[in-house]
């Protein structure tokens, strides 16, 4: 399936956050979007990796990026969410 890019401002989503945070309150229920949320959305990039939890604790990826990207496209194909 393919994705359309739709821009929309960074103010709309950080109202959404705020407005999602009170909805919650006052149904008394936590937010599935909130300004925690929001605030990862926004940032540029990501980068992370298993190298210190590997020097810490000597743990080790079953599988690399590759493989674990393909397995999960191909569950996301399954499910008919691609």
């Amino acid at each position: 399936k393919k994705a359309i890019a739709i821009p929309v401002p960074k103010a709309l989503f950080a109202g959404a956050a705020v407005l999602s945070e009170v909805g919650g309150r006052l149904r008394g229920v936590a937010p599935t979007f909130d300004r925690d949320k929001y605030a990862e959305m926004v940032q540029r990039s990501w980068v992370c990796g298993h190298q210190s939890i590997g020097d810490d604790l000597g743990w080790e990826p079953k599988w690399d990026l590759a493989r674990g990207a393909k397995q999960t496209a191909q569950w996301y194909r399954d499910k008919g969410w691609l």
